[in-house]
This record gives C-alpha cells, sequence and structure tokens, in this order.
C-alpha cells in the first residue's frame, strides 16, 4: 500500500451505487450493533449532467452513525477483519480506507462518527439535495470540473475550491433536506 496521499486517477461515473452498497454491506456486518446507520455521500452518490464530459475520483464515501460516543475497539477491529485500513483517528471521528490491491489507488473512505453527529446531518443534507435539484448538481459538477482543470484532481488547490463551494451551499441545502 502506498505511503502518504494516495494518488488520484478518475473513472467514468457508471456504477457508483452499486459498489457503494456493497461495500455499505460489509460497514453493516463489520459494524453489527454497534451501527446505527450508513450513508452513501460523496461525488460518486451525485448523478452527473448527461451532457457534462464528468469523471470521478473513484472513492466511494461512506459515513457511518455509530451508536455511543466513541466507536468500540472491538467494532475497529472487525473493521480491520473486513478490509478496513485505520488512516486517521480523531475525537469525533475515525477514519477507514480500502486500498486497491492491484493499483494502489484509494476505493473507499469511512468516516465513523457518533450516531447524529452535526457533520453527518449536513454531509447527508448536502448530498440529497444535490440528488434531487438538478440544477445545483449540475452547477456541483461543473464546478469540480474547472476546479480539476485550474488545480489538478485531489490537489490542496482543488481540495480547498470544492471546500469553499461546499459550506457556501450548505447554509441552502439544510432546511430544503428538513422539509423533504
Amino acid at each position: 500500500m502506498p505511503n502518504g496521499p494516495t494518488p488520484r486517477h478518475l473513472a467514468p461515473h457508471d456504477r457508483w451505487s452499486a459498489l457503494a452498497e456493497r461495500d455499505m454491506a460489509r460497514v453493516r456486518r463489520a459494524l453489527g450493533a454497534d451501527c446505527h446507520a450508513v450513508h452513501h455521500v460523496g461525488s460518486t452518490c451525485v448523478p452527473p449532467h448527461p451532457g457534462l464530459p464528468l469523471a470521478e475520483a473513484p472513492v466511494i464515501d461512506i459515513v457511518a452513525e455509530v451508536r455511543g460516543p466513541l466507536l468500540p475497539e472491538p467494532a475497529m477491529l472487525r473493521l480491520l477483519v473486513h478490509g478496513f485500513a485505520v488512516q486517521e483517528a480523531e475525537p469525533a471521528c475515525h477514519l477507514f480506507v480500502v486500498d486497491d490491491p492491484e493499483t494502489g489507488h484509494r476505493r473507499v473512505e469511512l468516516r465513523c462518527y457518533p450516531a447524529g453527529h452535526a457533520t453527518v446531518q449536513v454531509l447527508i443534507a448536502f448530498y440529497a439535495y444535490l440528488q434531487r435539484a438538478p440544477g445545483a448538481a449540475d452547477e456541483y459538477h461543473q464546478m469540480k470540473h474547472d476546479t480539476r482543470l485550474s488545480h489538478g484532481a485531489g490537489s490542496p488547490a482543488y481540495l480547498a475550491a470544492k471546500h469553499a463551494w461546499m459550506q457556501q451551499r450548505q447554509a441552502a441545502a439544510v432546511p430544503v433536506w428538513r422539509l423533504a
């Protein structure tokens, strides 16, 4: 497995839902009774505009909500057994990853938060909003496309521009999601 940041490459946006469902099922099995909910978030859960020549970094982003304030050690060990590697741990979030053994490229990023954590609610709201608002989804994909051309996929400048764009739209997304 590579050391440091995993190289970003692009792939067509095609079968993400099926792959995400498979990985989410692995997460549910690994977490067992510690699992409250599992969500597919990130670019791979937002269908692209049909006319936009867009490819995504083929990384499936998953958020798991766990019961209790911390992910218990037995649950962490079960994730390891199911092929997830610990990337980092923060007070409110544990990040696990799955890298493709053949290419070394990142394939899955799993973040585990306590159930109901504010970050989870914002992520669910934001990506649900993009799924339900084709104009916003088109704008999102266009921003990613333009930013990728300007800064390169996965570069710090790309990630900063994407984060700033998302922050501006999250305020609109959360109220719409809560009404749905």
